[in-house]
This record gives C-alpha cells, sequence and structure tokens, in this order.
C-alpha cells in the first residue's frame, strides 16, 4: 500500500472530480464564480474533518478505518501541510481531513469504485446537511 501523503495526494483530485460533477448537477448553468463558491463549501478541512468523524463512527470496514488512522497519525501532516495552511488553522482538523483524503485515494486506487461511490454520497448527504442547518440559523 502506498504511503499515507501519496493516498492523500491522490484522494485530493479523486474528490475534487466528484465536487465539480456534484456542483454543475447541483447548479445547472450557474457561472463558473458561482461553482467555485459552491465547491469550497465540499473541499474546506472543515467539511471533510467532520465527514471524517461521522464516518469512522461505524461506517468504515476495519481495513478503511486502519487506512485513515494511519494517515490522521502521519508525521509528515504537521509538518508540511499544517504550515503550508492558513494562519490560525487547528491542526486535529487538517490532520482528519488529510485522513479523509487518504480514504479516498485508497478507494480509487484499489478499484473499489462502488464502495467509492458509497463514501461519496454519505459525504455529500453529510455536508449538505450540515450546510441546509447553517442556513436555518
Amino acid at each position: 500500500m502506498l504511503d499515507s501523503m501519496a493516498l492523500a495526494f491522490m484522494g485530493d483530485g479523486v474528490y475534487e472530480v466528484y465536487v465539480r460533477r456534484r456542483v454543475l448537477e447541483l447548479n445547472p448553468g450557474s457561472r463558473v464564480d458561482r461553482l467555485h463558491r459552491e465547491a469550497v463549501k465540499y473541499v474546506r478541512a472543515e467539511a471533510q474533518a467532520e465527514v471524517i468523524k461521522k464516518l469512522m463512527a461505524g461506517v468504515l470496514t476495519d481495513e478503511e478505518l486502519n487506512v485513515v488512522k494511519r494517515a490522521r497519525n502521519h508525521k509528515q501532516i504537521s509538518s508540511k501541510r499544517i504550515k503550508s495552511s492558513k494562519k490560525g488553522s487547528d491542526p486535529v482538523r487538517e490532520k482528519l481531513a488529510t485522513a479523509f483524503e487518504a480514504l479516498v485515494g485508497f478507494l480509487s486506487l484499489e478499484g473499489r469504485e462502488d464502495r467509492l461511490e458509497e463514501i461519496m454520497a454519505l459525504t455529500f448527504g453529510i455536508i449538505e446537511e450540515a450546510e441546509s442547518q447553517e442556513q436555518d440559523i
């Protein structure tokens, strides 16, 4: 199996494609600036961290959970990604977001497309539910 950071690198790209497809489906005919604003809601570290926390609570298989934990605990995250992130970024949130990306990369590289689709459906549901609740406030 690849290094956790390589899995996260792959997962970042795969997730971006899923997000762009979702945003286009939900916002047909929208201008690119609107599409970008909508996509940001899905790719923010806060959103990814919330998703992985919920997935870790009984959705993931043991193998997937091991990938997530390995990525979350990877030493390189704190030394590179967080230093290059926004000032005041939460290191725990960044580690969880990286763990989410590693899961996506793992599923993609393993060819587990059905499981990836299932995880993406859950992911979008979690993020869109949170967004809906924020708008109700």
